[in-house]
């Protein structure tokens, strides 16, 4: 109880002196207001200043009060105006309601928080669209609480990664790809490693005093996040909620949020992450396999359109077809054929389907070529030519090829037959003509293989000419802007460009001579170990350290006859492709050693090897592998290297494997030089 007088205590009973931290003598005389919270201070004053004045005769509110070490307390207040010493004042009744007033206030944040995640959770299920679900997430947490930073990450357990997949900052979204992927740290150190590895969520409101032991410290601004070695107090955030997300118990990520303000957030703010955290999970779940499944359909669809496509394509060339096509079972019977069976063989589709394919072969005709036919385990493609029968009973040369499909629930022989009747006239009259025109035919050859030159050359010199062209018109209207480093490019690409198209030239008229028999068989003494050993020098120089050229002899050849000049060509060209088809590097290996009176040179490499398929054509003019991709050639080289080779008696045989290198052989006829 209380009465005041003029504004001040002039009787405070003991209960009340209590409530505000005080003995009821050292209240009296004191300001009432110095006691009620500065927001509350006018209000109290005017309801003092109405029942002072008789307007009312007694008020019943709830106030702010502060005790004497200044700590918010909430009363219940009851007064009415009374007569002290014949002057008027006010007695009244406090009464401390502060854990009711408290209770209140965290029921109705409560009730309030609840109704916000209940609304989060409605808004966070409305849409499947992963970008949308993380709009509406920062929107919602910016709305209860501060959120400068908001970062969600994935943790994969499989590589033990950390992975940022959306990021924001001040409320604009920014390229997760900037904060690389974190590995897990098993010792917990680091705020989302912590979380992971425990399961736990993290209130941080000294969030720079937990930055002073991790190893993975950002800094982050407008225009991009940057990493750095020292937490900076400007720059970095002070206070931060981390938050592990959770789908079935385990976890599988962590949200975080920042703030740039010290002692930003509450336990209600982590608990309100924490519900936040438990739907955003499970909705982004759901959007992934959403997009899973619909990626899935889509792909469906696709398999569905390309194989209606296909059957239709199918269905198109099998009835359009020139053509006869059979499709004939495991047993040898015909299952279906197309029109083409009418125009050549004169049947109708019902007369040939399901009867024995061996019907169409005229009497007295071997059944041997298709005896595969009847082979469940055979499954390549078979080619051949055949008679067979038509339906008026002539017979009809006809190419055929078969090949294993599958059909219905099992397989099937596709087998394709085209008239070879002008074909085989045709093979018959080039024939003949190969005999009568044996000269003219050669004589062709010679013509065909100079306009191969001719074509060769316009070819392959238009791209080293233009490079030529353009380098020399830039250095001529532009060098004084260049810079001196950016000429001397420009010329060494014109050196580099003149220098293939001479090789090319030369390499032109080495087959060229040696096809008009313009090159002669010289041989002299000549020390071969010593020879090889000089080559390879040369060449290392030149190869750069990713290749190592190897010498290995098997003995000492110091006085053997050979031509020098034809040995450098044959032996430049091997071991020059084997450092260029060799773009790895690795080891270049030259093997001198001798049998049955010949010189044995073997080269080596651990290159991109020779297709099988192209080997047999290897040494032909304008040749080359199919797998050597960008690397520059002529396929001039192994053709010199032939004739060379054919004029010095020798032979080459050649041994590679796709990807596993290449081994040239060459034998060479040789005798010891005589003495003196």
């Amino acid at each position: 109880m209380y009465l005041i007088q003029d504004g001040r205590f002039v009787y405070v009973n003991t209960p009340l002196a209590s409530m505000l931290g005080c003995r009821p003598d050292e209240l009296i005389g004191f300001e009432m207001l110095n006691f009620i919270h500065p927001d509350d201070r006018q209000m109290v004053a005017e309801n003092l200043r109405i029942r002072l004045e008789g307007k009312a005769e007694a008020l019943h509110y709830t106030l702010r009060g502060l005790k004497k070490d200044g700590t918010i307390t909430h009363f219940e207040v009851l007064g009415r105006r009374v007569e002290h010493r014949g002057c008027p004042a006010v007695l009244g009744t406090l009464l401390d309601n502060t854990e009711r007033t408290l209770a209140e206030a965290a029921l109705k944040k409560r009730t309030e928080q609840l109704r916000l995640l209940h609304e989060a959770s409605r808004r966070l299920g409305q849409s499947l669209d992963l970008n949308l679900i993380y709009e509406t997430l920062y929107h919602v947490i910016a709305g209860v609480m501060d959120c400068d930073i908001l970062l969600l990450s994935g943790y994969n357990p499989h590589d033990n990664l950390i992975r940022c997949v959306h990021m924001r900052y001040e409320g604009q979204v920014k390229d997760p790809g900037q904060l690389p992927p974190i590995p897990l740290n098993p010792e917990g150190r680091g705020t989302q490693s912590v979380a992971i590895r425990t399961g736990q969520s993290l209130l941080l409101n000294d969030y720079i005093a937990h930055l002073q032991t991790s190893a993975n410290v950002y800094r982050f601004n407008d225009r991009q996040v940057t990493k750095i070695a020292v937490p900076d107090e400007e720059d970095s955030p002070h206070s931060a909620l981390i938050v592990p997300l959770k789908l079935e118990g385990e976890v599988v990520g962590v949200i975080q949020v920042f703030s740039y303000r010290l002692d930003a957030y509450t336990d209600d703010d982590l608990w309100l992450l924490e519900a936040l955290a438990a739907h955003v999970v499970v909705v982004s779940h759901n959007a992934v396999l959403y997009g899973q499944i619909q990626d899935e359909l889509a792909e469906r669809r696709r398999a569905e359109e390309s194989l209606r496509a296909s059957e239709e394509k199918f269905r198109v060339i099998f009835n359009e077809s020139p053509d006869v096509i059979l499709i004939i079972n495991g047993m040898g019977f015909i299952q279906s054929a197309n029109h083409a069976a009418r125009t050549l063989l004169g049947y109708d589709e019902t007369q040939l389907i399901g009867q024995p394919f061996t019907g169409l072969l005229p009497a007295g005709e071997k059944t041997a070529p298709f005896v595969w036919m009847f082979n469940p385990v055979e499954a390549g493609a078979r080619l051949g030519s055949s008679n067979f029968r038509r339906a008026d009973g002539s017979t009809l040369p006809m190419d055929w090829t078969a090949n294993r499909i599958g059909w219905e629930s099992g397989w099937a022989w596709l087998l394709t037959l085209r008239d070879a009747s002008e074909r085989r006239l045709l093979e018959e009259e080039r024939l003949k003509a190969e005999m009568l025109h044996l000269d003219v035919q050669k004589e062709r050859e010679l013509i065909e293989l100079r306009e191969q030159f001719i074509s060769m050359i316009s070819h392959e010199f238009r791209n080293p000419l233009a490079v030529i062209l353009s380098s020399s018109e830039l250095l001529e209207r532009y060098r004084h802007h260049m810079a001196v480093e950016r000429q001397i490019e420009h010329l060494h690409e014109i050196k580099h460009q003149v220098r293939n198209m001479s090789e090319m030239i030369e390499d032109i008229l080495k087959i060229s001579r040696a096809r008009a028999g313009k090159i002669r068989f010289n041989p002299a003494p000549l020390d071969a170990n010593e020879f090889c050993r000089v080559m390879l020098k040369r060449l290392q120089e030149t190869a750069g350290p990713r290749h190592r050229l190897v010498f290995a002899s098997d003995g000492e050849y110091p006085n053997v006859l050979l031509d020098e000049k034809l040995l450098s060509h044959i032996l430049a060209n091997l071991l020059t492709n084997a450092i260029k088809y060799s773009p790895q590097g690795g080891e270049v290996r030259l093997s001198l050693s001798s049998a049955d009176g010949c010189l044995v040179f073997q080269v080596s490499d651990e290159g991109i090897g020779i297709p099988a398929a192209d080997q047999e054509h290897l040494f032909k003019p304008f040749q080359r592998a199919t797998n050597v991709g960008q690397i520059e050639g002529t396929g001039l080289g192994l053709a010199v290297v032939k004739d060379n080779l054919e004029l010095h008696g020798g032979t080459i045989t050649v041994e590679s494997q796709e990807g596993a290198g290449t081994t040239f052989t060459i034998w060479l006829p040789c005798q010891a030089a005589a003495a003196g």
